[in-house]
């Protein structure tokens, strides 16, 4: 097995205080290794790049780097993953697909006037936001709604004023 490049987050804790300034020395200890460093007042975050064969291989290399480039810190969290993998994850959507009435209407096969008495009952989905233009739903939502709907078809007895031909 040949050696794979490895994207490695650890999550430390330490003395602190750390700024900016610290972490552009981060940034020099690790050189060459494509990292990027966040700071809060005790806490550091560190993306950085090791090859390795295989995902122990690349913790323990991550680990090693670590230590010699910040050997005052403590890790608590450490991720790998390949680069690949953490490629393919970037380029997906992390925004849910987004449904207004329309659309609703649409996936629940009614009209916009039903979904909106629809969404008055308990049942239905709350929406994530409601804008001037209307109320958006998660379509995750409206699909769970919709696998749980009892859906009764024509409109209700009563629901109507009788039409007599003259």
């Amino acid at each position: 097995m040949s050696e794979q490049e490895w994207s490695v987050r650890i999550e430390a804790t330490g003395p602190g205080p750390y700024d900016p300034d610290w972490a552009d020395l981060v940034l020099e200890a690790l050189e060459g290794h494509g990292p990027a460093v966040s700071v809060g007042r005790r806490e550091v975050g560190v993306r950085y790049s090791v090859l390795a064969r295989h995902a122990e291989a690349a913790v323990l290399e991550a680990l090693r780097t670590f230590r010699r480039a910040l050997p005052d810190l403590e890790p608590v969290a450490i991720d790998v993953q390949t680069v690949v993998e953490q490629e393919r994850q970037l380029a997906a959507s992390n925004v849910p697909e987004l449904l207004g009435v329309s659309e609703v209407a649409d996936a629940l096969g009614v009209s916009k006037q039903r979904v909106a008495e629809l969404s008055e009952s308990a049942s239905f989905p709350s929406p994530i936001v409601r804008l001037r233009a209307g109320p958006i739903w998660e379509r995750s939502a409206i699909a769970r709604f919709l696998g749980q709907w009892a859906r009764k078809p024509g409109r209700p007895a009563g629901s109507g004023r009788a039409r007599t031909r003259s």
